[in-house]
């Protein structure tokens, strides 16, 4: 029996998660995908939290009108700052802080822990006073996540920057790195490099798995489809940007023209 086709929604901030979406569309191929961000936040904290509100507010409810069935919060800045927005819904909704922080303290508590990230997401401290750690080491990744935006993985540039992220952990007894960006998962090769014993937490699978015991509890996905992937902004996305980074084929929409 052929399965009704589902819809899923990724709210994001800028493209830093836009990798998650290969997996999505991997797994879940007969469902359609509606991704939205805002790419002129390049800094939350330049930003007044009132107006970051409204944007992801309006971006919710672009989301909601496309009849979403379940929803990932990717971005853990919005989750940061305007999580509220997200108690009342009908349908159900996964972070990535909390399905993150979750999973490592039922699979490695208590173990040593490097923690790459923004430092706006460092000095939040949300993951360091909600993860059970032996040792915890911070690795700012600001510098690599411009490397990876810029399309320089697997490169010389790519492989510098991630030494200079590692350093601060490079002779500690670590036991996982938890990236609070998926688009970090794209430079595991070079982390490996330096680290190769170490475990990276897959975040991207995390999420993936949460859509797949809502939507398909009990059920067997369908192996082929015709699912869509809906990019949606109210800023203009370079294709050529995306096609760096998504494998499969995508539709651009621009939410300001679709709502004049």
């Amino acid at each position: 029996m052929k399965l009704p086709k589902k819809t899923i929604g990724v709210l994001d901030l800028n493209i830093d998660n836009l990798y998650l979406l290969n997996s999505l569309r991997e797994t879940f191929k007969n469902d359609d995908i509606y991704y939205i961000n805002d790419t002129s936040v390049e800094n939350v904290d330049e930003i007044n939290k009132d107006e970051l509100n409204e944007i992801i507010a309006n971006n919710l409810n672009y989301l909601l009108s496309k009849n979403i069935e379940v929803l990932l919060v990717v971005s853990d800045s919005i989750v940061e700052f305007c999580n509220e927005l997200f108690s009342e819904l009908q349908i159900p909704v996964f972070n990535i802080i909390d399905e993150t922080v979750n999973f490592v303290n039922e699979a490695y508590e208590y173990k040593n822990v490097g923690f790459l990230s923004t430092n706006s997401m460092i000095e939040a401290n949300i993951y360091q006073k909600n993860i059970r750690y032996n040792h915890l080491y911070t690795m700012n990744g600001d510098e690599l996540i411009k490397v990876i935006r810029t399309n320089l993985v697997k490169t010389s540039e790519s492989f510098q920057e991630t030494k200079n992220v590692i350093a601060p952990v490079y002779k500690k007894d670590l036991d996982i790195i938890v990236p609070s960006i998926c688009n970090y998962l794209m430079v595991k090769t070079e982390i490996h490099e330096y680290l190769k014993d170490v475990e990276i937490i897959n975040v991207i699978e995390l999420l993936v798995n949460c859509v797949k015991n809502t939507l398909y509890k009990d059920q067997e996905l369908p192996q082929k489809g015709k699912g869509i992937t809906y990019l949606c902004s109210n800023q203009t996305i370079e294709e050529k940007t995306v096609n760096r980074i998504l494998k499969d084929k995508f539709k651009l929409i621009n939410t300001n023209e679709t709502t004049k």
